[in-house]
């Protein structure tokens, strides 16, 4: 699911914080990131793959330079709700 507009501002206010506080990419100290898409995670039992009603929305962040991700929970920044509709 692509992040809107509305909720691109939430997005806008996490990579603000970032740079107020010098976060840099870890692998290469780049200051650039892309957060565009928010996807879903879910626990993968020992069992193998099911339909699980564990799933976590995620919006992973890329650093532009060298393509670390880091994970954000997309309810806690507020861009989802708990039922999983836009914000």
């Amino acid at each position: 699911m692509s992040v809107t507009e509305s909720q691109h501002s939430n997005v806008a206010k996490l990579l603000k914080k970032w740079s107020e506080d010098n976060h840099t990419c870890p692998i290469c100290k780049s200051t650039r990131w892309n957060c565009r898409e928010i996807y879903m995670l879910s626990e993968m039992p020992k069992e193998g793959y099911r339909n699980s009603e564990s799933i976590i929305p995620i919006l992973p962040c890329t650093c532009r330079n060298c393509g670390y991700i880091v994970l954000f929970n997309a309810i806690q920044l507020e861009i989802i709700d708990t039922k999983g509709k836009r914000l």
